[in-house]
Order: C-alpha cells, then sequence, then structure tokens
C-alpha cells in the first residue's frame, strides 16, 4: 500500500508539473503581440484616401506643381502568385473630388502579400516590403531588397531601411481616431544640401494603412533657399490620409 501512494504522489507531481510548464506557455502565447493584424487580407473591403503631391522641376513654372485627388483601394479577390503565396489582388479607382464618379487608374496591377514572415506589396512593377513580423519596437529590414536599383527610374529608393516606431499607440487622422497603430519609418531618412529623403507609414490595427507621406528631392541649383522643401529642383513629396473605409458588406 506504501508503494501504490508513493507512486501516485509520484504521478501527481508529474502532472502538477506539466499542466504548470503548459500554462506557462499558453500564457507566453496570449500575451505575444505578432501584428499580423496591422496588415489585413480580408477581401471585399476598401479605404479611400485624398492623397496630395507636390511636384519639383525646372520644366515646371514656377519650378513646381500641386495636385489633389482621392485614391480608392478595394481588396477584391484572392490568387496564387508565382511564388505559391495566397496573394490579393488590389483594385484601384481616382477622383477629383466627391462630386465625381470614380475612374478606373489605367494601367494598375496591384496586389499584396502576408506570410508569417513579411508583409509585401506590389505596386505595379515595384515590390515593397512593408512590415516583418513579428512586430517590435525598433525592428529594421530593407523595405527596396526587391527593386532593382541600378535602374535609373528606382535608383531614388536604394536601400531603404525601414523600422517600427509607436507599435500599439493611438493616432487620428482628420476627425478619424484609432486606437492601436504602428508607425512604419526609413531609418536612414537623410538630409543634406544635395538631397533630401523621408519615409512615413502608419497602420491601424484591423484596417491597414492611414497615412503615408514620402519625400524624394535633389536639388540642382545652390541659389535656391538654404531649406527643405524650398530648395527642391526636382523630385516630389507625396501625402496620402484615410478618408473613409469600409471593413464588411461592403460594395
Amino acid at each position: 500500500m506504501k508503494k501504490i501512494s508513493l507512486y501516485l504522489c509520484f504521478v501527481a507531481g508529474i502532472v502538477l508539473l506539466l499542466m504548470t510548464r503548459c500554462g506557462k506557455n499558453e500564457t507566453e502565447t496570449l500575451d505575444f503581440t505578432y501584428g499580423l493584424g496591422y496588415f489585413p487580407t480580408d477581401t471585399s473591403t476598401y479605404i479611400i484616401y485624398q492623397v496630395d503631391s507636390v511636384l519639383y522641376s525646372s520644366f515646371l513654372t514656377g519650378g513646381r506643381d500641386t495636385t489633389s485627388w482621392q485614391v480608392k483601394e478595394v481588396k477584391k479577390s484572392t490568387f496564387i502568385d508565382n511564388e505559391g503565396r495566397k496573394a490579393v489582388q488590389i483594385w484601384r479607382y481616382s477622383r477629383k473630388d466627391n462630386n465625381i464618379e470614380w475612374q478606373d487608374i489605367v494601367p494598375t496591377v496591384w496586389y499584396m502579400v502576408r506570410d508569417s514572415q513579411r508583409a509585401e506589396r506590389m505596386e505595379g512593377e515595384r515590390r515593397f516590403v512593408k512590415m516583418t513580423f513579428p512586430i517590435k519596437e525598433g525592428n529594421a529590414w530593407d523595405g527596396t531588397a526587391y527593386l532593382n536599383t541600378d535602374n535609373t527610374e528606382l535608383e531614388p529608393y536604394d536601400d531603404w531601411q525601414f523600422t517600427f516606431e509607436d507599435v500599439a499607440k493611438p493616432y487620428s487622422v482628420d476627425g478619424l481616431s484609432f486606437p492601436e497603430t504602428v508607425t512604419v519609418s526609413r531609418t536612414n531618412d537623410d538630409e543634406n544640401l544635395v538631397s533630401k529623403k523621408l519615409y512615413k507609414e502608419i497602420y491601424a490595427k484591423n484596417i491597414g494603412s492611414i497615412y503615408k507621406e514620402e519625400w524624394v528631392l535633389t536639388n540642382t541649383d545652390f541659389d535656391l533657399p538654404p531649406t527643405w522643401p524650398d530648395r527642391a529642383g526636382s523630385g516630389y513629396i507625396m501625402t496620402a490620409k484615410v478618408l473613409e473605409y469600409c471593413l464588411q458588406n461592403c460594395d
């Protein structure tokens, strides 16, 4: 009888140890923020953006031209890309303002891919690594690793290193409030007498990108004012901010 009691105590101890370990692992898993929700891939959803851009060129009157329009991005359907991954096709439309019907943006072949390691977005022929997972403050990666920057047109994107900032922080855009967002910034944003580059994109949990700002400027005339963007002789500034979004039962 004594041996049986000792045996039962031994078994009970093992079970208790296993339960404790399993409970610990489950807690660690639940507390672990992976961040996939910041780059959602649900279809039949859309986001409308207000897009403003300033183009700088010596061929333009006054050296610059400003344009504004609205862009609607609809995640329509899924397909398998050439690497065997599930991808989401993005249909894009534009209009000058609310009083004009949406027009197809042609040509356009845009799509997005998200797996357990990274999130990518194909914008025409340009493939960007928008995020890596898990999302963690300070994590860094090469956002333009797949771009052939030997190409003169893509050279401005050479070695764009991205990082996460302000993870799970609230953010507001023109009256729209988002309780959990993350900011992706270009770690090597630089500014000197000849050029200025800047990139920032903010993502809201379960919605996606809600704000984007991108500067690619070059000075070709040192008689221009000493500060950016006034000293820009060529390049552009682009901002896109969310106006409206729909996450289910969207037309």
